[in-house]
């Protein structure tokens, strides 16, 4: 319609704001080559990245500041076809955790990502 042109808080039909049919605006972003984040104004952070090594810690770009949810994948670093599956962390903290595997002759390939306020 002609007045919601004519609206800065209006693009698309939708409304900035925090509900339904509104938009979010992001707060901060970064993505690069092997990591990045997204935090937006309701809150909500996604952050993720890929590490090599048989131990990484890893410290997030942004802390949460309540509670996050890990999902991880590991797969043999050598092997282009090599063995995945899912990884362990421990030492969780709002800045960042812990990536290991059971077996210490190997070099792992981890891709996590991070999800929570």
């Amino acid at each position: 319609t002609a007045d919601s042109a004519k609206n800065a808080d209006t693009v698309g039909g939708y409304k900035a704001g925090n509900g339904v049919n509104m938009l979010v605006p992001v707060v901060a972003f970064n993505v690069g080559e092997n990591a990045g984040y997204i935090k937006l104004g309701n809150g909500l952070i996604v952050q993720w990245g890929s590490a090599t090594g048989h131990e990484v810690d890893v410290t997030l770009p942004i802390a949460y500041s309540k509670y996050y949810s890990i999902s991880l994948s590991v797969k043999h670093h050598s092997e282009s076809d090599g063995w995945s599956r899912t990884g362990t962390y421990e030492r969780k903290t709002l800045k960042g955790f812990h990536i290991s595997v059971c077996t210490t002759d190997i070099t792992i390939l981890s891709d996590w990502i991070t999800v929570g306020f």
